[in-house]
């Protein structure tokens, strides 16, 4: 019983670890595609859970827009991608921590 604990656990962070990279990669795709300065890769890449992209919108997106639906559709949906990706990483947080925080 104690062994099947353990691959659980080593799977659902598995899970977490490939969410994180893959979304922490789409990041700094997106950031790499937008603006190509080096500090936005560096920013995309070290940032994990979504604060990589709340700082971009706080520092340039919230500056070039006053409305989300004034960029074009694609930019628009390469972010809500992203912003998806990031709820994904908060899920498994979550889930990862209820695992932990259960009796």
């Amino acid at each position: 019983m104690v062994h099947n604990l353990w691959t659980e656990l080593y799977i659902v962070l598995l899970l977490l670890a490939a969410v994180v990279i893959i979304s922490q990669c789409y990041i700094t795709y997106l950031f790499h595609k937008y603006e190509q300065a080096k500090i936005w890769k560096v920013i995309g890449i070290l940032f994990p859970l979504g604060l990589n992209i709340y700082i971009y919108q706080i520092i340039k997106l919230e500056k070039r827009l006053n409305n989300f639906l004034q960029i074009a559709s694609m930019e628009r949906m390469d972010w809500r991608t992203a912003y998806l990706l990031v709820l994904a990483q908060y899920l498994l947080l979550f889930a990862v921590f209820g695992l932990f925080a259960s009796p």
